[in-house]
């Protein structure tokens, strides 16, 4: 009985081997992938109309291949969450790396071994990349975390900001500080308010309220840059340009600041610096001091000059301002962290602010801080000169 069950045992597995050969055979069967077919798609939160036909195709893509892909979404600009923002910047240069795609904008989808750039070819073409690659099998690239640590750390002299990290934001923000645009600025603040009769009392009012002026609105300044670099670096033709643009601003700068140097070196004159606040553009924040200390209430008259101080003067200062900016934006370490770097910039700008609005405070008068100024200008200027040149070279580096 034994040998009749084993006997019919094997026949039967003959005969379904025998079967599940003749049906591999048949022409009407079609293997499917072991595993689902990825379609890694990268977009913006911020660009134009096309990011957002992308994102509303997406679903309706996803049901009609359900059970065959699976679609991946990064954006390369997430606001609400910078990490991971920064972790699909990378991925999406390690995909361009890796398809050769010199992808100039978003969105950008990554199919089997194709890739399609543009919302107008992702819009008409996906759908028949998705049949071709999903009928051949085909397998997307998957960067590893290795692929991407490698990636971060071949960014070369970019690391070199990041190294320094807290203290060279720290550094920028002091030289933005003294360099003799706010510099004169604060000295001139000071000077009316003795020429006015201003008590201490009044000092310390008009100090507190310009300086959270001033801090306010040279931070919102730089937010709104910050967020203006982040978004043109998904354009990558417009971010190269952009931080070339910038570098060369910057060395120009330095070359000027060094002329600076030698002219008041062999003249002792301060007049004889010529990078600074335009005349006119001088007379008019000199303006806006001697007005707004004329009113009543002189605390919300610190904050008005303050405010429009601070626009004014960004356009001497934020030569310093950009490039920073720039580097941190475009820095793999430090770009996720935008917003407090911004803060410890503007903290360290505003420093040599509440220190002379403190002396003036405690008895220092205006023409001694003058004097300072006037001694230490050639330093001030070799510092912004070495500056100016440190930034040029890591945001062209980094470009």
């Amino acid at each position: 009985m034994m040998k009749q069950l084993t006997a019919a045992a094997v026949l039967g597995m003959l005969l379904a081997a025998a079967a599940g050969a003749s049906a591999q055979e048949g022409p009407t069967t079609t293997t499917a992938p072991a595993e689902l077919l990825q379609v890694v798609i990268f977009n913006s939160r911020t660009c134009a109309r096309g990011c957002r036909d992308v994102d509303n195709y997406l679903p309706s893509l996803a049901e009609r291949w359900a059970g065959k892909i699976r679609i991946e979404t990064h954006y390369v600009d997430d606001q609400g969450d910078p990490k991971e923002s920064e972790r699909a910047l990378m991925l999406l240069l390690a995909y361009d790396k890796h398809y050769n795609a010199d992808a100039e904008t978003t969105p950008i989808a990554y199919v089997g071994g194709r890739y399609l750039k543009g919302s107008k070819d992702i819009l008409s073409q996906l759908e028949s990349v998705v049949e071709a690659e999903f009928r051949a099998e085909a397998s997307t690239y998957a960067p590893t975390e290795s692929d991407l640590e490698e990636l971060f750390t071949s960014q070369g002299p970019s690391q070199l900001l990041e190294r320094l990290g807290i203290w060279g934001v720290v550094v920028a923000g002091l030289l933005d500080g003294i360099n003799p645009c706010a510099f004169t600025t604060i000295i001139f603040l000071l000077s009316m308010m003795t020429y006015l009769g201003k008590s201490r009392r009044d000092i310390a009012a008009v100090g507190v309220g310009y300086t959270v002026a001033v801090f306010a609105t040279y931070f919102l300044i730089g937010l709104g840059l910050l967020s203006a670099v982040k978004i043109f670096s998904v354009q990558h033709g417009i971010a190269t340009a952009i931080s070339y643009g910038v570098g060369v601003l910057a060395l120009g700068l330095a070359v000027w600041s060094m002329v600076d140097f030698i002219r008041y070196m062999r003249s002792g004159k301060t007049s004889s610096a010529t990078l600074g606040l335009p005349d006119g553009l001088r007379k008019r924040i000199h303006k806006v001091i001697r007005e707004g200390l004329k009113v009543r209430r002189l605390l919300l008259g610190a904050i008005v000059i303050g405010f429009l101080v601070a626009v004014l003067e960004s356009l001497c200062t934020g030569q310093v301002y950009l490039p920073t900016i720039t580097v941190i934006a475009r820095t793999p370490g430090m770009r996720a962290y935008g917003v407090a770097y911004l803060l410890l910039y503007n903290g360290a700008f505003i420093l040599p602010l509440v220190i002379l609005l403190g002396s003036a405070y405690w008895g220092v008068s205006s023409e001694r801080l003058g004097q300072l100024l006037r001694h230490h200008l050639g330093l001030l200027k070799l510092l912004m000169a070495l500056l100016f040149a440190f930034l040029g070279v890591l945001v062209l580096a980094t470009a």
